[in-house]
């Protein structure tokens, strides 16, 4: 059996728009099905995603992480996770990942990236049941650009209170447009310090540089 399946699908989000979502699930939680129920909704009440089988008990679905693709704000796509860390977790864990298409900064600055991952979120509580996926533990991952998108998205989360987050995993996230020591003069050449003031430039817009 394989160890995950995925599907894209496009989820209602504000402003009447259509955002594109990867969902990568896990195979994991299938093998073994104590307690699952066919699916029975109508074809007018489905929703985009929607698990092939759904468990009636909380504690046998999987764990939904939201997964935000690296990229500077600037570049990238929700299939980058099939070379990222969190295909991993797909590979070793029951979990489904959540990886949408938010918008890059050359298209929309701040804050539209961060509101597509509050949509997300939002898609990800509210219809828990039929994505089979725990309300009680929702989770929020990313690389880079978008470990920074999930630290600031688990803020925004906990200010507004209508969704609680039980865990984050930000790696080597692209947190902050300051410079320091350490980064003032990085000549390196996958990224430096000149294409890092250039993506939080267009990243931020007017609110560029920090006071």
């Amino acid at each position: 059996m394989k160890l995950y399946s995925s599907e894209t699908v496009f989820i209602p989000v504000r402003d009447n728009r259509q955002l594109e979502v990867l969902i990568v699930r896990s195979n994991e939680q299938y093998r073994k099905r104590p307690s699952v129920s066919e699916d029975s909704a109508s074809p007018q009440d489905k929703i985009p995603g929607e698990a092939p089988f759904r468990h009636d008990k909380p504690e046998e679905r999987s764990i939904g992480i939201l997964w935000l693709h690296g990229g500077g704000y600037r570049i990238g796509f929700p299939k980058m996770i099939y070379m990222a860390a969190g295909l991993e977790l797909v590979r070793n864990f029951p979990v489904t990942l959540f990886v949408p298409r938010y918008r890059l900064s050359g298209e929309a600055p701040y804050p539209a990236a961060l509101e597509d991952a509050y949509d997300t979120l939002l898609y990800m509580k509210e219809n828990s049941r039929a994505l089979d996926i725990r309300r009680s533990q929702l989770m929020v991952g990313g690389e880079s650009a978008g470990g920074g998108l999930t630290a600031a998205l688990c803020m925004l989360a906990r200010d507004k209170k209508e969704v609680n987050i039980a865990y984050q995993m930000p790696l080597y996230p692209m947190l902050d447009d300051r410079d320091t020591n350490s980064n003032a003069d990085n000549a390196g050449i996958f990224w430096n310090t000149r294409k890092n003031r250039a993506a939080w430039k267009q990243y931020l817009g007017a609110l560029y540089p920090a006071a």
